[in-house]
């Protein structure tokens, strides 16, 4: 039997000890190569997924990161958060 080339987006998250999302994320910007789904099954580069493993982890003295959104809040209709985003209480002037 032969070892597979692709595995689902839920295999990559085992692998890489990260949630379902959080691979799926690292899936959509390319990073665990991927190919088309297969029916509603996302697939991810086992040779991707392995290399990503072996990379260094960041060193715990690293300087915060800086992350900048671009655009204005996303509402939404879920009961236990008003919005998606930054300073989802801020006035519309204030975001502005």
């Amino acid at each position: 039997m032969t070892e597979p080339t692709e595995i689902s987006v839920l295999e990559a998250a085992a692998l890489l000890d990260v949630s379902k999302g959080s691979a799926a994320k690292l899936l959509s910007t390319g990073l665990l190569g991927g190919s088309p789904a297969r029916g509603s099954r996302r697939m991810a580069s086992l040779d991707a997924v392995r290399e990503l493993q072996q990379r260094p982890e960041v060193a715990p003295g690293a300087p915060p990161a800086f992350v900048v959104r671009i655009g204005e809040p996303k509402y939404t209709s879920e009961t236990w958060r008003e919005g998606a985003g930054w300073a989802v209480a801020w006035s519309p002037t204030a975001q502005a």
